[in-house]
């Protein structure tokens, strides 16, 4: 097994790998020509026209003299604000799920999550109706002693002293 470097991040990547750990980019050729209809949200084209588009409209709001009277270094930092996060997001999401860069992974990543919570539901159900039905048993042994009590009293007043 030899180690060669990811053409995206740089990172040592196995040879026999199929993605990149760091970002998933596909180093293998078998991986890179299939279209597995997800992309990596690290790097690559999608960022670029992101970041283009975002920095396009910029300098538009900049030279339509739209700053709001703000110096260009806010909007700049606004632009980048706006790319970073998005970009961030997506990273977050993906390390969430454990995107490796093949759909069926992922798609066996969502099932488990699925399954993780219908079952964790399926739990706070069963604990909500025990817990329904200790309630309902307090009231009813709170009824019996009620009534208990209503005829002990009516008793009482029955009686001639």
């Amino acid at each position: 097994m030899a180690l060669i470097e990811c053409p995206e991040c740089g990172a040592d990547v196995s040879s026999k790998a199929a993605t990149c750990p760091r970002c998933a980019y596909p180093v293998s050729k078998k991986v890179a020509g299939r279209s597995s209809g997800l992309r990596s949200p690290y790097g690559g084209l999608e960022v670029a026209k992101q970041l283009l588009g975002r920095v396009v409209l910029g300098g538009v709001l900049f030279a339509s003299g739209v700053t709001w009277e703000a110096p260009p270094v806010l909007i700049s930092s606004l632009v980048i604000f706006g790319t970073c996060v998005p970009i961030w997001l997506r990273a977050r999401k993906a390390a969430i799920l454990g995107y490796a860069g093949d759909s069926a992974v992922l798609e066996a990543r969502v099932k488990e999550l699925m399954a993780d919570m219908e079952y964790r539901q399926m739990q706070q159900l069963d604990e909500v109706a025990e817990q329904n039905s200790r309630q309902i048993a307090e009231l009813e042994e709170r009824l019996d002693f009620t009534e208990r009590l209503l005829a002990k009293q009516a008793d009482q007043f029955q009686r001639p002293n």
